[in-house]
């Protein structure tokens, strides 16, 4: 029998929550008395490593377990020293970035000083491949206990691969991934931020009609954006560069999107930077997707229900949910029989 889209999420979902409630059945299952080991007693730069290949190699499952409720992360352009992201949530969405562009961490050495893991990794995702194959960073994580409470990372420009690709991107994506992210964050201040004075803005939102020029009407459609809650991706493998100009393609999610019943909308993106400020930002709307073409061309959309499934699920994949619940009852049920066992040892 062959699975639709929807019942091989459902399948997916399912045995990583049966593997997570096993995982936590079986482990520490030492004799009477096992205690776990110290944080003193733990390989610090294998916990780092660990993090980072859940990253690589695990869709992100997870990699937050391994740092802590408050770690900060600079590192790459959309955590950078400029846009720290602080916290788990942001951390989190940092990492299903990486995941999504295919990030790869191959650590070429690494070593442990009290709390503290220094590493020299090579790093790589689509985005990257689009101008060099790989970059090579320094990374600094300091542990508060067995957790990462803070990583570093900055380019080894000293790699020509490095270098090169800092010359040609880093100039115009630090910026440009500062005033997505800051949006994301609610940080009206920080957007605005990375404007020059005289930039343009045009092609969404107030800015679609007429050209928004100056900071003063920018500020509005920022304004404008961050109410609506948008949250931007850009399509890395469309990335373009040219001077200190990038464009690429972008997809955005935004409540007054959602409501329109469509899930996203793509936009074409030119961002040209002067002195490390964003002097040109256009966005204009894709019609040749699908569901741009919806929701600009004024077509009836659906609102998903909150099922979240679009009322699309096929019957034969509700006939399997019956038989799922009882593996999680059965799986939950290991888990107390075996706890308690341990108890009473």
């Amino acid at each position: 029998m062959r699975l639709n889209g929807y019942q091989l999420k459902f399948a997916v979902a399912t045995v990583l929550a049966l593997s997570v409630l096993l995982t936590l059945a079986f482990s520490d299952l030492g004799g009477p008395g096992t205690k776990p080991a110290k944080a003193s007693g733990v390989d610090l730069t294998l916990l780092l490593k660990l993090h980072y290949d859940r990253i690589s190699y695990s869709g992100g499952f997870l990699a937050s377990d391994l740092v802590t409720d408050d770690v900060e992360v600079q590192r790459g352009t959309a955590c950078s020293a400029l846009v720290p992201c602080v916290g788990k949530a942001q951390y989190a969405i940092e990492i299903a970035r990486n995941v999504s562009l295919k990030a790869r961490w191959t650590f070429l050495s690494a070593e442990q000083s009290g709390e503290t893991v220094t590493a020299r990794v090579e790093y790589t995702d689509l985005g990257i491949q689009s101008v060099v194959p790989r970059t090579v960073a320094n990374i600094t994580a300091t542990f508060r206990g067995d957790k990462i409470a803070k990583i570093v990372g900055t380019g080894d420009s000293s790699d020509p691969q490095t270098a090169q690709f800092q010359s040609i991107v880093g100039r115009v994506s630090t910026p440009a991934a500062a005033l997505f992210r800051s949006l994301e964050r609610g940080d009206i201040a920080g957007a605005m931020s990375v404007f020059s004075d005289d930039a343009v803005f045009e092609g969404f939102g107030l800015c679609a009609t007429a050209r928004c020029a100056g900071k003063t009407a920018i500020q509005r459609e920022i304004e404008r954006e961050v109410a609506d809650k948008g949250a931007f991706l850009g399509l890395s493998e469309t990335f373009r560069y040219s001077g200190e100009t990038l464009t690429s393609g972008n997809e955005i999610r935004s409540d007054s999107i959602r409501a329109a019943g469509v899930e996203r909308l793509r936009l074409n993106r030119t961002v040209e930077v002067r002195d490390g400020k964003i002097v040109l930002l256009r966005l204009i709307p894709d019609t040749s997707d699908a569901q741009t073409a919806r929701f600009f061309g004024g077509a009836p959309g659906v609102r998903p229900p909150s099922t979240g499934d679009a009322g699309l699920a096929s019957r034969t994949s509700r006939e399997f949910e019956p038989f799922i619940f009882i593996g999680l009852v059965a799986a939950l049920s290991l888990l107390v029989t075996i706890r308690s066992r341990k108890e009473r040892t």
